[in-house]
């Protein structure tokens, strides 16, 4: 998922346009003011627009605002708008995807004026070409105001329309149209498939027993087309679709109700028969069927977000969706501009956060993510921002731990099963962040490590189901090594006590018992049972494997796929065993802060004489067996342990 959104970052970027609208003087500096554009389609193709300045909580028409992807600038010929503005005709360059999109939605009411919001042409957009410093200034002065409202006008248009982009080259306009009017008869069997698939579990295979066309028919391939489209990608459109009071999808010259596209991915998502539909990468990587459908779920769960999001916002009162949620969700989208990862969304936080950060694009990338992740600190009571999956190793002068929020890194020791197994504090976090942007947070060492295993499991990096086993296999010997120590035992075969203490620590504690799942999808036993069926028997003994030692075989696979990504396998002074951030080495501190959910690992800093400093860097968060229970969180709570204060550079 990372590299796919990668690669978006290169092709569907915003670009600056070439020429904008310098000579308009229709400068919206005031918050609580903004353009409306008029259009009307005339013959042979021909828009005419206006653009008039109006308030934004009165005094306005109904109108709908844009929604869609602005594409490469390279992605064909720009195309003028012949725009009238309070008397003044100025020529706007369009982008061939807004050029598109406006032409089709206009033929749906041919002749007939619509009064729509997009914003390439109703922000005053920031030209680098620009020589002329009053309007560099003025086009950044309009620009600043209308993006931190955008949040606002999408919330206040009567719909939102959102422009997906024609249908695939390799999609006939006569077959999509058969196809969605199938489509839609779906839909009358959508709660039906849903059904049997929650009572059948995930091997459902619904042709024959609940009206589902067959893999290969072809309404699969327009639907997959639908959901497959780059709009569902970016920052920026998950906002303007989860604040719209209405939304309609717009697919070539057809219009779609999200209600509709929602329930068809519902559908789609828990079938596992439309597998068949994935590319040659997917089928090749994921042997299993089970593997392969949480592949299809995964692929549209942008979709997913967006009814989550809407279900929390309409609630009364509305519930508030955290910040830190929110720039977690950033890592699975698609953006041009790293300050996008925290103003792409700031319109779904809460009014608090959004009053507390400014939108300025010009200010330091550092700044940014620093006074996020300030925001974050002043609500966050159990310190949950130092395990977000992101990288921190201090490129761009970030502070050892404010999280990089454009480089996500999937180290996740924090997942949801393990937030609600752990015992909360009475002791809310105490936290501050100096004017030199250091974090002051109260805590104490628990641990020092003393080993370490010499490299991090490779973890996503490894596609071939083959060599992931491998490093399994090499990561698991090297472990049961590190864990020898803290065991007590001298001998690291599988049959003595030492192997089966760390086979017991790595999968109960350190892996099942991150997923909450053990008890539940897989026990101890059925995990060995799936060890052994791979390594005790060697691969020549590979064809005689059963499906079921394949299926929990390969469950075991993504479990420590999923927990021992990037992580070092160590040893404590204290005979503890866990998973530590893979920049981990001898002589890291194990600390518990006052708060946190999990403990985390600190290296005390050299000052420039060569002396221990009394600052710290952060390295990330760990999983220690031992102090994940109630032990370090009482330590606080029954006044064991007052702490001291650490400061993180």
């Amino acid at each position: 998922m990372p590299e796919e959104i990668a690669a978006m970052e290169t092709s569907t970027g915003r670009p600056t346009p070439n020429e904008l609208d310098k000579l308009c003087s229709m400068s919206v500096t005031v918050p609580g003011q903004f353009r409306l554009l008029r259009v009307r389609l005339l013959g042979e193709g021909q828009l005419v627009a206006s653009l008039k300045t109006y308030g934004l909580l009165k005094d306005r028409p109904e109108y709908e605002a844009l929604s869609y992807v602005w594409g490469n600038k390279g992605q064909g010929e720009m195309f003028k708008l012949q725009v009238d503005c309070e008397g003044h005709s100025h020529d706007f360059d369009l982008l061939p995807s807004l050029h598109t999109a406006l032409l089709h939605i206009m033929s749906h009411v041919p002749g007939q004026e619509r009064i729509l919001w997009t914003d390439r042409i109703c922000i005053r957009q920031i030209d680098e070409d620009e020589k002329n410093p009053q309007v560099v200034q003025d086009n950044k002065a309009d620009n600043t105001v209308q993006v931190a409202q955008m949040a606002e006008i999408y919330k206040k248009a009567q719909r939102v329309l959102v422009w997906l982009g024609k249908p695939a080259r390799h999609l006939g306009e006569m077959d999509v149209a058969h196809n969605l009017g199938t489509s839609r008869r779906l839909l009358d069997v959508a709660d039906t498939v849903s059904d049997l698939a929650k009572n059948a579990g995930p091997r459902f295979d619904p042709r024959g027993t609940a009206g589902l066309p067959p893999a290969s028919d072809p309404v699969w391939a327009v639907f997959s087309d639908i959901v497959r489209k780059d709009w569902y990608k970016r920052i920026w459109t998950l906002q303007e679709a989860v604040l719209a009071q209405e939304l309609t999808v717009h697919y070539g010259a057809h219009v779609l109700a999200w209600d509709d596209v929602e329930r068809l991915v519902n559908v789609y998502g828990q079938v596992p028969v439309l597998r068949d539909q994935d590319d040659r990468r997917d089928r090749d990587n994921f042997r299993d069927p089970d593997d392969l459908q949480q592949r299809w779920r995964w692929r549209f769960h942008h979709v997913m977000w967006i009814h989550e999001y809407q279900h929390y916002l309409r609630q009364t009162p509305p519930k508030t969706i955290a910040l830190a949620h929110l720039l977690n969700t950033s890592m699975y989208k698609a953006s041009t501009r790293a300050h996008d990862r925290v103003y792409g969304l700031l319109g779904l936080a809460h009014q608090s956060v959004r009053d507390g950060i400014v939108i300025d694009y010009d200010r330091p990338l550092r700044d940014v993510y620093v006074d996020a992740c300030r925001q974050i600190l002043q609500r966050d009571t159990k310190l949950q921002l130092l395990s977000l999956p992101f990288e921190r190793d201090g490129r761009g002068g970030l502070p050892s731990w404010c999280p990089d929020l454009a480089r996500w890194n999937g180290c996740e020791v924090q997942r949801q099963p393990v937030r609600q197994r752990r015992k909360p504090s009475t002791c809310p976090g105490s936290v501050r962040i100096s004017d030199d942007d250091r974090l002051h947070v109260r805590g104490f060492v628990a641990d020092t490590i003393t080993a370490v295993s010499h490299a991090a499991f490779p973890g996503f990096a490894i596609r071939e189901p083959e060599r992931r086993w491998r490093h399994i296999a090499a990561y698991y010997r090297e472990s049961l090594a590190v864990a020898k120590g803290a065991a007590g035992g001298t001998d690291t075969g599988t049959d003595s006590a030492v192997a089966v203490h760390a086979e017991s620590v790595h999968w109960r504690t350190l892996i099942a018992d991150r997923h909450g799942f053990e008890g539940a999808l897989m026990t101890t036993a059925e995990a060995e049972r799936g060890y052994r069926s791979y390594f005790a028997r060697g691969e020549a003994a590979k064809a005689q494997r059963s499906a079921e030692e394949t299926r929990l075989a390969d469950t075991y696979s993504a479990y420590v796929l999923e927990a021992c990504n990037r992580r070092k396998f160590a040893r404590t002074k204290g005979g503890r065993v866990g998973l530590a951030p893979e920049t981990c080495q001898v002589g890291d501190v194990v600390c518990v802060f006052q708060g946190a959910v999990v403990p985390h690992v600190l290296r005390r800093n050299i000052d420039d004489d060569g002396g221990a400093s009394r600052t710290f860097t952060f390295l990330g968060d760990c999983y220690v067996y031992g102090l994940m229970e109630s032990a370090a969180v009482d330590a606080f709570d029954e006044g064991l342990e007052q702490g001291r204060e650490f400061v993180l550079t």
